[in-house]
């Protein structure tokens, strides 16, 4: 179970992570779903391209390889693990969440996903 910022880290992790799939950033953005209270909140990534371009069913089938990619981004950064910069999850597109995005919780987060052990790279 985690909260709306780190599930908000975690969806800019992949976002921003898109790029090691060859998916142009601009072409891909994501949004929170909270369903309920008690439950993390869902991802949902999208195509932000007029008519869509196919890469969410592209990440369909590489999940796991952009969950990889996320957590290294995340877990290999060299700003503060409390923190994030526009190296890891910070962007233009997501600059009103500036100060609640968190490279360190995004990073544990997808290290269990992967069954990983924290801070590991």
């Amino acid at each position: 179970l985690f909260d709306h910022n780190t599930a908000t880290s975690i969806l800019y992790a992949l976002v921003e992570s898109s790029r090691e799939l060859g998916i142009n950033r601009e072409e891909l953005d994501g949004t929170l779903f909270v369903y309920a209270e008690d439950y993390s909140p869902g991802l949902v990534l999208f195509d932000a391209v007029p008519g869509g371009a196919g890469h969410c069913q592209r990440i369909a089938r590489r999940l796991p390889e952009l969950l990889g990619h996320a957590h290294r981004r995340v877990d290999n950064c060299t700003c503060g693990r409390d923190s994030s910069c526009y190296s890891c999850i910070r962007s233009y597109a997501n600059q009103r969440m500036h100060e609640s995005l968190n490279r360190g919780r995004a990073a544990d987060a997808l290290a269990e996903v992967l069954g990983l052990d924290a801070g590991s790279t």
